[in-house]
């Protein structure tokens, strides 16, 4: 009799350490949780210049963590519940804002952002260019150039721009003796740079004294 009692006890004591040890999940597929996703009933500006502050109105935006067009992102400069306050990035796309918050679920809006741009401004052009090196524009806004062209070819910004300057990049393209730079603003005129003398890459490299 003890030798059953003795086995039953066991049993139950390893029936007891199994269920104890398994892993219970904290959000089962049964499981009813209402997990809201942000709602956007309005924007009090759909038109905005980049730089410009925005506000979103609607509903479940106290939770929001990224706001964007794309790859754009948006600043949050405020939150609540029925409100987000943004900055407009300075680098971004006509589009649809996506609203992602906390539990990964994002809502779009259907209304489409149309920002506006400062038109861009060179004030200095290079004094001339040399061949295969990078050139530098200033001015104003220049971080909202869409293109620049050498000699009717497309140069690729090198770097990242900041609103008063940019380079520009000359490799493969070959320019000839002379070059002519044509820039083409997001907003305002087309601007284009008397012709330009190009020159041999000057070697700045100074060896250092023995």
């Amino acid at each position: 009799m003890k030798n059953i009692v003795s086995k039953l006890i066991l049993i139950s004591t390893i029936i007891m350490v199994v269920s104890g040890c398994k892993k219970e999940e904290p959000f089962s597929k049964d499981y009813d949780i209402n997990l809201p996703a942000a709602i956007v009933t309005s924007i009090s500006d759909d038109k905005p210049f980049v730089g410009d502050t925005i506000t979103l109105s609607g509903e479940n935006l106290l939770t929001a963590q990224t706001v964007s067009i794309g790859a754009y992102n948006f600043t949050i400069v405020d939150k609540k519940d029925n409100s987000l306050t943004l900055i407009v990035p300075r680098v971004i796309d006509a589009g649809f804002i996506t609203v992602v918050n906390a539990y990964k679920r994002s809502f779009t809006t259907e209304v489409s952002l149309q920002p506006q741009f400062y038109p861009a401004v060179i004030t200095t052009w290079p004094s001339e260019i040399q061949r295969g090196k990078a050139f530098i524009l200033k001015g104003e806004n220049i971080d909202l150039i869409k293109e620049v062209k050498v000699n009717g070819k497309l140069s690729s910004i090198v770097g990242s721009a900041t609103p008063t300057q940019a380079s520009f990049a000359t490799a493969g393209i070959e320019p000839g003796e002379t070059a002519v730079i044509d820039v083409t603003p997001k907003a305002g005129d087309k601007q284009t740079s008397p012709l330009l003398t190009v020159i041999a890459p000057i070697d700045t490299y100074t060896p250092q004294q023995s």
